[in-house]
Formats: C-alpha cells, sequence, structure tokens
C-alpha cells in the first residue's frame, strides 16, 4: 500500500503520449490475456468514444502490460489488430511491459478492470485504487470483494460481460470529473483500510481460525 501511495509518484504517461488536459484517460494494466477482458474493453472503448464525441468529448485508453512469453498467442497483438479493424487505433495506446507501472498509473483518470472470468484477486485492482483511481470493472469473481460500488468505483453485470454496459460505465465517469476526485480518494481510504499489510493479515488468521473451528 505504501508503495503505491500517490504521494511518491509522479505521473508521467500524459507526458509520455502527449495526451492533452482535457482527455478523459481509461487505463488497465496487467497481463495481457483474452480472459483479462481487453477484447471487450476495446469494443467499450469504441462506443464510449462515439457517445463521448456527440458532445465534442475527448477519451483514451490506455494499456500497460504485455502477453507473458510462454503464452503461445500473442494477445497484444491481437488487440493491436482489433482496435485497427474497430477504427480506433489512434485513441488506443499499448504500452508495453513495464517493471515499475506506477507513473503511469497515475496518470490514469479511471482504472478499468475487465476480467470476463472468475478472476479471484486482481492486484491491478488494488494498486489502482491504492493510487487514488476509481475502479470499473466486471462483477465477476473476487472483484466484488475488493470494490465498493458507488463509493470506491463501480461493479458492471458480467453475466455476460457486455461491451455496452462497460462503455454506459466509462461514459459516466468521463463526465462526472467530482465523482472521480471524490471515489479516487474513497479508493484509496479503503485500500489503506481493509488490504495494507497488518488488517489483511489480521482477516486472513480470522479466516483460517474459523475454518480450523477456533475463536
Amino acid at each position: 500500500v505504501d508503495y503505491f501511495d500517490p504521494q511518491g509518484v509522479t505521473p508521467a504517461l500524459r507526458a509520455e503520449l502527449g495526451i492533452g488536459a482535457t482527455d478523459i484517460v481509461f487505463g488497465s494494466h496487467g497481463r495481457v490475456l483474452r480472459r483479462k477482458g481487453y477484447v471487450e474493453f476495446l469494443h467499450a472503448a469504441k462506443q464510449t468514444s462515439a457517445l463521448l464525441a456527440e458532445t465534442g468529448e475527448h477519451a483514451r485508453f490506455v494499456v500497460v502490460g504485455d502477453t507473458p512469453a510462454d503464452v503461445a498467442i500473442d494477445h497484444v497483438e491481437e488487440c493491436r489488430k482489433l482496435a485497427r479493424d474497430l477504427g480506433i487505433a489512434d485513441v488506443v495506446h499499448f504500452m508495453g511491459f513495464r517493471s515499475d507501472p506506477r507513473a503511469l498509473v497515475a496518470g490514469f483518470d479511471v482504472a478499468v478492470v475487465p476480467s470476463v472470468y472468475s478472476d479471484p484477486l486482481p492486484r491491478a485492482v488494488i494498486e489502482s485504487m491504492a493510487l487514488g483511481k476509481p475502479v470499473i470493472a466486471f462483477d465477476v469473481g473476487g472483484v466484488a470483494e475488493m470494490i465498493v460500488p458507488g463509493s470506491t468505483g463501480c461493479l458492471v453485470d458480467g453475466h455476460p460481460p457486455d461491451p455496452a454496459r462497460l462503455a454506459a460505465a466509462m461514459v459516466a465517469y468521463a463526465r462526472d470529473p467530482s465523482r472521480r476526485e471524490r471515489e479516487g480518494r474513497a479508493a484509496r481510504a479503503h485500500v489503506v483500510e481493509a488490504f495494507a499489510g497488518p488488517a489483511h493479515g489480521r482477516a486472513v488468521y480470522a479466516e483460517m481460525a474459523r475454518a480450523a473451528g477456533k475463536a
């Protein structure tokens, strides 16, 4: 939690990409695999761009990470091709693997964790919230145990994962800067309270004791 304290991180994303201050940045970081939902993310990006364009607003979509070398199919390249096919390659940025993604994630306005399978505990959710970012995610797996809907982010119905619902959530955040700021602060506070080492350790110990039938 301390490592992802926004007070100790200088955002570098906008400068690296030359993104203007008025563009809303939706970003995601982690391993780029099919089950992580980047296909749905890109389809939602297309819909979000079209909806915002109706009112003269603009958004960028950033993916930080790569497909691990031991995976046969390079899903990053599949996603690059999909972005071109969807006509949104000019607003989608694939940043590749970074050993330290903090300066890029710190440049997100909203973090998106679009996993479409029962992702048990995606660290990207905790890391993004620790950096003070509200998180939009499909309501799958353990993600619902990490996000407080309406307080630290938004859970989108993931049964099935529908890009249109994801896009609607993204548009709502794009048009509400006060919500982004409010939920970002709450996200950081929630991570400190629930996921910092001592608190999380106590929760794990309590669960082990419960499973063992101990008081």
